[in-house]
């Protein structure tokens, strides 16, 4: 893996990446965790996810993460009393690549 000795922190890569989701439907008052395509994320990589526009009322992106190679994994909570279905649509999803595995156990 390529390195770098400018003082930058330990980020190789961050990309911000568009892609379109179409979420299943969250029971109520629950979470659930659904897999979608992210090809060229790496298992190693960090994800931050985020709707482009407004957002579903009572469901919120509660967790996500690089769950194997080429696939992301989004955990919905639905806070409402009945099921709902997370907008489908672009999501901004800010992929951060660590310039060395494992990372750092502090900043010393």
């Amino acid at each position: 893996m390529p390195s770098s000795t400018i003082s930058r922190g330990n980020i190789l890569n961050e990309v911000l990446i568009a892609v379109t989701l179409t979420p299943a439907a969250v029971a109520a008052n629950s979470s659930a965790t659904q897999t979608f395509a992210l090809p060229g994320a790496l298992a190693t990589d960090f994800i931050e996810t985020f709707p482009s526009a407004a957002g579903t009322a009572n469901m919120m992106i509660q967790n996500c993460w690089v769950s194997s190679a080429g696939i992301v994994a989004i955990q919905w909570l639905n806070t409402s009393a009945a099921a709902i279905t997370p907008a489908t649509g672009t999501y901004n999803v800010n992929l951060l690549r660590p310039e060395n595995i494992p990372l750092p156990p502090n900043m010393v």
